[in-house]
């Protein structure tokens, strides 16, 4: 008999649990949360996911005689002429660069979905690993800006000028 009552407390007990559950009555300890997320375009798959795509062309420059070239993709306000925009510098953040030895084919990733980006080149002529924008040999892909989705871009081709970008 002491049993059977025992076992009945403690079906009492976890049907109040169980229906304290269900009604929400049991608190997290902790405010962390699984976010549930639907995505209703493959764009929006690739750029929640960190899905990147490739740009690829190629540098050209006729006056070129040494140093690395830096090519990158980049948001409209870090191609502004040196201090034209407060806080913000040319070249001075990326979202996707890769330098090479001299001129010739470039390839690098940036993340699908980035919108527009401009992708320009610069030589450091002097090697002094300072991108010197107002001096240095510079240029800028010609179909700026790229509107950067879920496809692989090519041909993105840039042609090298002296003086600096602006």
């Amino acid at each position: 008999m002491k049993r059977a009552g025992i076992l009945l407390l403690l079906l009492v007990f976890v049907l109040g649990l169980l229906m304290s559950a269900c009604s929400g009555g049991i608190e997290k300890k902790d405010d962390s949360r699984i976010e549930e997320k639907e995505f209703t375009t493959e764009e929006e798959v690739k750029k929640e996911t960190g899905q990147s795509i490739t740009i690829s062309g190629t540098v050209t420059y006729d006056g070129y005689a040494q140093g690395e070239i830096l090519i990158g993709a980049y948001e409209e306000k870090y191609l502004m002429p040196p201090g034209t925009t407060a806080g913000v510098e040319p070249l001075q953040e990326s979202i996707g660069a890769v330098s090479i030895q001299a001129p010739g084919a470039y390839s690098f990733q940036v993340p699908a979905n980035s919108g527009e980006v401009w992708i320009v080149a610069i030589n450091d002529e002097n090697n002094n690993e300072v991108l010197e924008v107002d001096m240095e040999p510079a240029g800028k892909f010609v179909g700026n800006p790229l509107i950067i989705g879920t496809e692989s871009i090519g041909e993105v081709n840039i042609t090298l000028k002296p003086g600096g970008l602006f």
